[in-house]
């Protein structure tokens, strides 16, 4: 789950960029398309600095702007990205409540035009993985309602039995960074079922890439100042799990946009380093050009 003040201000920025040198994007064609790109047959990947994706989004984006109500946008979405991806969009239904009531409540949004902009803005993300290796994960539905909270704190985003809840904030770059946050959080789950071992054994690590002395806070709406070293936002410090998904949106979302921090800092760095090689669990051609490219970055 990704929580704010009640403010509203985000609870530190969702951290991490990649402390190596981005690389030129080398990648071919390939016989065998299970561990590297055939970058030829995607979209806009024409050009070193062109942003790689992975499905046309252009024609789920004229869909979606010929919608003029929930049900057309729904429709959209589901016709195309749903088809590819194996994930339905839902914005009337409101989801069934939690087993604990008093953890999470929604308020369905009203606001078609705000729904439709983080509907293309969810496309833009997910366009950014392989469809087979989405389809590959336990994730059945994507919500986006106007406001949702935890505990009465106002919360961004949250992920639940394979289902992903996302508020339809005004705020592309929020909006991108919490589906990120929220995707990171059911990847782990899906290697759970498919790599179980092997993704305890890389997790048995995380704790290794703290600094010296420091321990979870558990406090997921914390607003202390982080630690000046291994983590960019409280949030980040309230658990292993949070971690990894603050730092996999930030890879996401700006690649390079604090690559120079992360240089300096051991510990980010080492974070940066295992992560990537947990998601190569799902899939193996997740690496610095991979993340290079699908953020647009210039090589370097």
């Amino acid at each position: 789950m990704y929580v704010v003040a009640k403010e509203g201000r985000l609870l530190g920025v969702l951290c991490l960029a990649r402390t190596a040198i981005i690389c030129a994007v080398l990648l071919v064609g390939c016989r065998d398309n299970t561990n590297e790109l055939d970058v030829g047959r995607y979209q806009e990947a024409t050009t070193p600095a062109a942003k790689l994706r992975f499905f046309d989004k252009n024609v789920t984006f004229a869909a979606l702007n010929s919608g003029s109500s929930f049900k057309d946008l729904e429709a959209a979405f589901n016709a195309h990205v749903g088809a590819e991806y194996g994930i339905e969009v839902v914005v009337e239904r409101m989801p069934a409540p939690s087993a604990e009531p008093a953890w999470e409540t929604y308020k369905q949004s009203k606001d078609v035009d705000l729904v439709r902009r983080a509907a293309m803005d969810v496309t833009d993300e997910l366009a950014k993985y392989r469809p087979e290796r989405i389809r590959a994960l336990p994730i059945g539905t994507i919500h986006f309602v106007k406001d949702m909270s935890a505990h009465g704190i106002p919360a961004l985003g949250s992920s639940r039995d394979g289902d992903i809840y996302i508020r339809a904030l005004p705020d592309d770059k929020s909006r991108r960074s919490v589906f990120q946050h929220e995707l990171m959080h059911c990847i782990e789950n899906g290697l759970h079922v498919t790599s179980d071992a092997a993704l305890n054994e890389k997790l048995a690590k995380w704790d290794s890439t703290n600094p010296p002395g420091f321990t979870w806070t558990g406090e997921a709406s914390a607003n202390s100042s982080p630690p000046a070293r291994g983590f960019i936002g409280s949030y980040a410090t309230s658990s292993a799990v949070e971690d990894r998904a603050a730092t996999w949106a930030k890879l996401m979302t700006d690649f390079d946009g604090t690559s120079n921090r992360f240089r300096s800092d051991p510990y980010l760095h080492a974070k940066s380093e295992l992560l990537i090689s947990i998601v190569q669990l799902m899939d193996p051609a997740v690496n610095a050009s991979y993340l290079a490219n699908v953020n647009g970055s210039a090589a370097q």
